[in-house]
């Protein structure tokens, strides 16, 4: 084991791709190693060590993973003493196929290894030659109270881990494991934690968040979680991601509803809006069983904005099952859809589907959504015009450094004249105009709400 002292001089850069979950991961591991005396570094060519914390839910990302990693070859033949890793998705879906494809790699470590990152380092800086960790069982949530570093005004805290669906296009059953709840108490002492150290917003996160409470052995359930973490002295604003439809009840509906600090903004990946090709996805849900939420959840929150997820050229979907998932999006109007081509993983049941979508009608069906999308959050935000709304001020705008930037409740990104001292601090302002997706707000007063 090397001594803090020998590590004090080491210098350790951090890349992360993927979801919000990564981000919290990658944040730990950053503390972690903060207080085993490492220094982060924000320029790779300057480190030390570099880490890569990886994501293999589509194509697209394990690309970008892939591309950086041929870079840092000419890196590691300018000066082999640095030291790449590769953690996270990627680790699981590959194994050490990574390491016989990039020779350059030291080490490699899973998505049950993030808390044990020091302890890797430790013994890779040492012995000089690759290595693989990849451990089979999840060792327990891990939250570093760590202080030195990380002074936000936002923090990630995971409710769970894993999934249990096995939705037969996603690989997060394979490489993040069987869903894992969370001990409420657990939950609430970080939060608390936090909220000593100045946090106000929180962002719950999980694969799945509406199955939390599977497995524990004490009665609750999300929606309750939710209550409790209202109750936290200090944290303002609470977010939470991602939602199944299948999942989804009135209980949180209404938990949203009553508790002000719960976010008026629900993200329900809907994927398609064909019967036929949600069956094909394993989704368990019908349109109408999907539609009926939507309208209990806007009977209960008018204001509410909602958002999804699209895949578009999945196996099978032919015009007629294109053309529903348009009439769906016309149909419900969401503020905003994040929408992706279909890109098969290996290891999921899709894999063994043909994909019989030509990547040229993928490329077409993804820019004709993407383009009616658009419209509509236009013509959504634009009804907000005028409305008055409570933003947590969250940090300088980055194109001008008079205005002050944060998110209503139902998460819309707000710009507005103002000073730093407003950071970390509620102000009620009034929308006023709308840029691309960033509305113009006018603080409605100078009292901090």
């Amino acid at each position: 084991m090397m001594k803090k002292e020998e590590r004090r001089n080491l210098k350790v850069y951090q890349k992360v791709f993927g979801c919000q979950m990564n981000e919290y991961d990658s944040d730990e591991v950053k503390k972690s190693l903060c207080e085993k005396g490492y220094e982060i570094t924000e320029e790779a060519s300057e480190s030390d060590i570099i880490l890569f914390n990886t994501c293999s839910v589509r194509q697209h990302a394990e690309e970008r993973v892939f591309g950086n990693l041929r870079k840092l070859s000419k890196l590691k033949k300018k000066r082999p003493e640095v030291i790449i890793g590769i953690m996270g998705c990627m680790v699981n879906a590959y194994k050490e196929e990574l390491l016989k494809d990039f020779p350059h790699v030291d080490f490699i470590s899973g998505t049950y290894d993030f808390g044990q990152v020091p302890e890797i380092l430790d013994e890779v800086l040492k012995e000089r030659e690759q290595k693989a960790f990849i451990s089979l069982h999840y060792k327990g949530f891990r939250f570093s109270r760590y202080t030195g570093r990380f002074n936000k005004i936002k923090a990630f805290v995971p409710v769970m881990r894993g999934c249990d669906n096995f939705c037969s296009f996603c690989i997060v059953p394979y490489v993040r494991g069987r869903e894992i709840s969370r001990n409420p108490d657990e939950i609430i002492d970080e939060i608390s934690f936090l909220a000593e150290h100045g946090v106000k917003e929180i962002m719950l996160l999980g694969q799945n968040v509406n199955s939390y409470g599977k497995g524990l052995h004490v009665n609750i359930d999300f929606p309750d979680l939710l209550s409790r973490v209202n109750d936290v002295n200090g944290i303002e604003v609470i977010r939470f991601m991602t939602s199944h439809p299948k999942d989804t009840s009135e209980k949180l509906f209404s938990v949203m509803k009553d508790n002000e600090k719960v976010e008026k903004h629900l993200h329900l990946p809907l994927q398609s809006g064909s019967d036929k090709i949600l069956r094909a996805m394993n989704r368990n849900y019908s349109i109408n069983d999907y539609s009926k939420k939507i309208d209990s959840l806007r009977k209960l929150i008018p204001s509410v904005s909602i958002t999804t997820d699209i895949i578009v050229g999945f196996c099978g979907e032919g015009d007629s099952e294109y053309n529903q998932t348009k009439d769906v999006i016309k149909g419900i109007r969401f503020d905003d859809a994040f929408i992706f081509k279909y890109s098969p993983r290996k290891g999921t049941k899709a894999f063994t589907l043909k994909d019989d979508v030509s990547q040229r009608v993928k490329n077409e069906r993804n820019n004709d959504l993407l383009k009616l999308q658009k419209s509509i959050s236009y013509e959504k935000n634009k009804e907000l015009i005028g409305r008055e709304e409570k933003v947590l001020v969250e940090a300088v705008s980055r194109k001008n450094n008079t205005q002050m930037k944060g998110r209503t409740s139902s998460d819309k990104e707000v710009v507005f004249e103002g000073t730093k001292d407003m950071i970390g601090k509620i102000f009620l302002v009034k929308l006023t105009d709308i840029v691309h997706e960033t509305f113009i707000g006018k603080l409605c007063n100078n009292e901090n709400k």
